[in-house]
Formats: C-alpha cells, sequence, structure tokens
C-alpha cells in the first residue's frame, strides 16, 4: 500500500503506544485542484433530475385457489400473506398424505399446487406422482410447481418426470412467487 500512496505523491506513517496496544496508520495524500474549475463561481447547486415513474403490473390472481405443501411453518406463513395480497385463496398442507386427502376431499378446488420437495414420511416426488395418478375430477391435472432447495439439473429433471411443471429454487422472491402462480394459473397482467 505504501508503494501505490507514494506513487500518488503521499505518504504513510505508523504510530503504536506501546506493545498489545494497536496501531494507527495516517496516509496523506495531496489535495489537486483544478484551477480553472475553482475560478468558476457556482451560483446555483445542481438539481438532480427526477427519478423516471415506475409502474408495475402485476397479473390479477383473483379467486385464484393454491394448495401449499411444505413442512416449514413459517415458509408456508409467507407464502401465504404473499399470494393472499394478490386475492389468491390458500390452502396449506403439512405432508403429502394431508394434501392428498385435501385434494380427495375438496376435488377440482385448486387451480396451483405450490410444494416442497423435501416432506416428512413421503418427498414431494411421490406425491406429485399420486397426485398425476389422479383422475382429472380428482385434481390429477392441476399444474404444479416444484419450490425446493433441491437445486441440481438432477433434482430439476426428476420435479419434471414426477409431473412438477416448474422447478423453483428456494429461496423464492415474493415478486418470482406471483408469477409462477400467474403462469400455472393462465393469467395474465390484464386478465
Amino acid at each position: 500500500m505504501r508503494h501505490l500512496v507514494e506513487l500518488h505523491g503521499g505518504t504513510v506513517e505508523a504510530a503504536s503506544p506501546g506493545k498489545d496496544q494497536g496501531a494507527t496508520f495516517t496516509v496523506r495524500l495531496p489535495l489537486h485542484t483544478n484551477q480553472e474549475e475553482s475560478d468558476i463561481a457556482v451560483t446555483q447547486e445542481p438539481t438532480p433530475p427526477a427519478a423516471p415513474a415506475v409502474s408495475v403490473s402485476y397479473p390479477s390472481l383473483a379467486g385464484v385457489r393454491v394448495l401449499i405443501v411444505d413442512d416449514e411453518p413459517d415458509l408456508r406463513q409467507l407464502f401465504k400473506i404473499v399470494l393472499e395480497d394478490y386475492d389468491v385463496q390458500v390452502t396449506e398442507a403439512t405432508s403429502a398424505q394431508e394434501a392428498l386427502s385435501i385434494l380427495k376431499t375438496n376435488s377440482g378446488g385448486y387451480d396451483v399446487i405450490l410444494s416442497d420437495i423435501g416432506l416428512p414420511e413421503e418427498d414431494g416426488y411421490a406425491l406429485m406422482r399420486q397426485i398425476r395418478a389422479l383422475s382429472a375430477e380428482q385434481g390429477g391435472k392441476i399444474p404444479a410447481a416444484a419450490l425446493t432447495g433441491y437445486t441440481g439439473e438432477a433434482e430439476q429433471a426428476e420435479s419434471l418426470a414426477a409431473g412438477f411443471q416448474l422447478h423453483i429454487n428456494k429461496p423464492v422472491e415474493p415478486d418470482q412467487l406471483v408469477n409462477v402462480v400467474a403462469v400455472l394459473a393462465k393469467r395474465s397482467v390484464n386478465s
């Protein structure tokens, strides 16, 4: 560092009050002024340009019914809060068996399934294979996304082979979650 400071015409000094008491390093660099600029009187402070207005359009998700399957309560709650801000009707399940039970009692009741892969007892792959074995009336054709920490190419391929339409890596940003639901529910910004 000393060499770099000296190349700019500066100095480096070090001082210490004694052993085990630390050290102070002082770097001094010469102040170069541009004489031409200093002769110009500034009579008005420059006004920064106004930031352009940003308009973000989100799809209408009012009435979309989503089944969230995740054993992590905080994550389910976060997803629920985000989606309910867009008037999505959210149902939560903590396991594959609970999700299947919900689907069988509410046949045709969901537009989208969001499921974790790392579920207790049966994983999300097994859940999706069981859902895809159901008839369309029982929910076997509901579009689904795997929202998971399993981020490798093999896991993505396994998700798609099990019947998920999308494989989304966690953590999922709120905007990304909204867009995933919109895509799966076939909603556009003007819906």
